[in-house]
């Protein structure tokens, strides 16, 4: 694993980022987001797997809407909130569309994913959905004690709404309930 130490962790330790993540993160979210697979899955249908989340989420585009800076921390850092408002790849129109012409071995379930023909499909419902879905979330920053380097704080969680809602376009649209 290649890491690449960051600038202060808000624990006052060194932290870490995966750079795998940015330099290819078809395997990275292979090897983290995928840890569990349906059994029966081939390493075609997982990469594609891989290839649609990655490839959905390089459609949204999120605009910072207000930040509000907290007090000094005890470290000396401080945290913002950032409110962002995000426009998400609209894919249920296309998926559905898909999923119709489909046969019932194709389109996946609970215990099985959809067929390799299908996922490609799927990536390329999201390449030409309009964005027209909104996701409101926020993001929290660490930055340092003169306010002029920021980094991503301690969670990622607001982010991962993005994230949920192009999965929950998947199950809206009759794939992997």
């Amino acid at each position: 694993m290649r890491l690449q130490r960051e600038w202060g962790a808000s624990n006052g330790g060194i932290n870490y980022i995966d750079l795998k993540r940015t330099a290819d993160p078809i395997g990275w979210t292979l090897k983290h987001a995928m840890s569990r697979p349906p059994a029966g899955a081939s390493k075609e249908q997982l990469k594609l797997f891989a290839r649609l989340m990655v490839e959905a989420g390089k459609r949204v585009r999120c605009h910072a809407q207000a930040a509000h800076i907290g007090a000094q921390l005890p470290t000396g850092s401080h945290l913002a909130r950032v409110g962002l408002a995000c426009a998400v790849p609209d894919a249920v129109p296309g998926l559905q569309q898909l999923r119709a012409r489909a046969g019932a071995n194709e389109i996946g379930g609970a215990d099985s994913m959809p067929s390799a023909t299908m996922l490609r499909g799927m990536v390329e419902a999201f390449a030409a959905a309009p964005l027209t879905r909104q996701v409101v979330t926020e993001i929290v920053l660490t930055g340092d004690a003169d306010k002029r380097v920021w980094r991503a704080g301690p969670t990622e969680l607001g982010v991962e709404r993005v994230s949920a809602d192009l999965s929950r376009q998947l199950v809206q649209a009759g794939f992997l309930q």
